[in-house]
């Protein structure tokens, strides 16, 4: 199992002076900007279809998920498909397609009912899927870089803090692969209290985001990312109170605020101007969108459901285990033949002269 980090992506450097403790220069170099993210970044997201056959196709498109991947001591890890209730559930756009390492898709062929959520509080659906090692998912996010941190302005963020994500953008969608979009951005806001559209009417906790989104991108990743030498703080002082690399989950997409746009119409006559003034709005969407935060992804991974079963794989796992290999030791009764006998063995080579084999041991002797 191996889950992106922040060594995943790649920034511009730029050199920073520094002292030692004794007072001599050196030259620091430090990330800084805005990164780029490797193809293989964008693969540990998948998109989601209403049946088999439009996932083949590439139409009908629905929302975005993620992999998230629970550590395990055996290094294999548990894995999960995560999404939004109301793509995977409600939406009825529960079957997954992934990329795979030859640039072709395949498909989990999932059901609503497939999806474990927890009813009335949030917006996020989870699916257990047990892959097996290896397998084609080059990464997943996982659970030590979620971003648990949601009620105050802390040092660790706060509103300005660059963000990005990963998702669907459903114009471009089609049949050889999954094309997944990067859209850029910074938070906004804290966490606040935030009330979904009809008809789930969900009203908890969501980050206010100043980025684009529009459908096809619910359910994506959204990861905050902070350099040393990228902030208003490092270009007032030096070094900046919040030094050092920074990268996490920060939460899930879940849509964007509407935004009503009035169409102004030119008066031609006074007596046009005193009748009735008749307003017209076309609908759009604004470029603030909002995230769940992560720790409520964790909930529901932290579900009794999901519990019992990790509990329960991880008995398996070790039942099928293979035993360590153990060595053999050679007896220490000074019988150094047994022991290069067993030696050889090991090695499969055959043995050496008698004669040679003493004049190698009295030439180590000396």
């Amino acid at each position: 199992m191996q889950s992106v980090s922040y060594h995943d992506l790649e920034f511009e450097q730029t050199p920073v002076e520094k002292l030692t403790s004794l007072g001599s220069p050196y030259t620091k170099w430090i990330d800084t900007g805005m990164p780029v993210v490797p193809a293989k970044f964008l693969d540990t997201v998948f998109f989601l279809y209403k049946s088999e056959s439009d996932a083949k196709a590439g139409k009908n498109a629905g929302g975005t998920g993620f992999f998230v991947a629970l550590p395990t001591d055996d290094g294999l890890g548990h894995h999960y498909g995560i999404s939004n209730w109301h793509v995977a559930v409600r939406g009825g756009f529960s079957v997954i397609r992934m990329n795979t390492a030859n640039g072709g898709t395949e498909i989990i062929p999932l059901q609503p009912d497939d999806w474990e959520f927890i009813p009335g509080k949030d917006d996020v659906a989870v699916a257990p899927l047990s892959l097996r090692e290896p397998h084609q998912i080059a990464l997943f996010i996982g659970s030590n870089v979620f971003h648990a941190e949601e009620k105050m302005i802390t040092p660790a963020i706060g509103p300005g803090d660059d963000v990005f994500m990963i998702g669907r953008f459903v114009d471009i969608d089609h049949t050889e692969s999954n094309v997944p979009a990067l859209r850029f951005g910074n938070i906004s806001t804290v966490p606040i209290p935030i009330t979904q559209p009809t008809p789930n009417k969900y009203r908890g906790l969501s980050y206010c985001v100043d980025m684009h989104s529009r459908s096809g991108f619910s359910g994506s990743p959204v990861f905050i990312y902070r350099t040393s030498g990228h902030s208003i703080e490092f270009a007032l002082t030096n070094p900046p109170p919040r030094a050092g690399s920074l990268f996490n989950l920060l939460g899930i997409h879940w849509g964007q605020f509407p935004e009503e746009m009035p169409i102004k119409k030119k008066k031609k006559t006074m007596a046009e101007s005193k009748g009735a003034v008749i307003h017209e709005y076309v609908e759009g969407l604004s470029g603030m969108t909002c995230v769940i935060p992560a720790a409520r992804i964790m909930d529901v991974l932290n579900c009794k459901k999901f519990l019992k079963q990790r509990e329960t794989e991880e008995a398996r796992r070790k039942k099928s285990a293979p035993p360590p290999a153990t060595e053999p030791i050679a007896e220490s009764s000074g019988n150094t033949e047994a022991g290069d006998a067993i030696l050889r063995q090991m090695l499969n080579t055959p043995p050496e002269p008698h004669s040679k084999a003493k004049a190698t041991t009295k030439a180590k002797k000396r």
